[in-house]
């Protein structure tokens, strides 16, 4: 483990509010129009406005990798995915009846397109609330059809 407590603290990188005190941006440029802002304490560290570069001073040595680990806490363990049992996912795809969203489908669109909505988008029924639906995404593998149809 690194021993982060003998390192320098980060250098504050602070513009220079007079550019004209470089004569040459570290790019070669003569800094004649002072489109070099150097870093106050640097002659050859700051930012180019003719060229869109910076130049940064190295800051090897300084507590910096430890600086961003410590700003960065992760807020919450990522909840475990939910499951629903195959079982109750064939019971679900029924009673289409008593489904509110299912009957507002069959009103607006028929019952053609209605059907191929719900085998396309496995939308079932809930039991949780009357009239509740709920869908599981198109976007599951083609081996769960295979394997509800049994």
């Amino acid at each position: 483990m690194n021993n982060y407590r003998n390192r320098e603290p980060l250098p504050s990188l602070i513009f220079d509010k007079n550019r004209s005190r470089v004569k040459y941006c570290p790019c070669g440029k003569d800094n004649g129009d002072v489109k070099f802002a150097p870093y106050v304490g640097y002659e050859n560290k700051g930012y180019c406005h003719s060229c869109g570069d910076f130049f940064l001073p190295d800051l090897t040595g300084h507590a910096s990798d430890h600086f961003y680990q410590k700003q960065f806490i992760p807020m919450n363990k990522p909840k475990p995915a939910s499951h629903v049992s195959v079982n109750v996912f064939k019971q679900s795809l029924a009673h289409y009846e008593r489904n509110h969203f299912v009957l507002s489908l069959t009103n607006q669109f028929g019952e053609k397109i209605t059907n191929k909505l719900i085998e396309s988008y496995f939308i079932g029924t809930s039991k949780h609330w009357q009239g509740a639906t709920y869908s599981i995404s198109s976007s599951i593998p083609r081996l769960v059809r295979r394997t509800c149809s049994n």
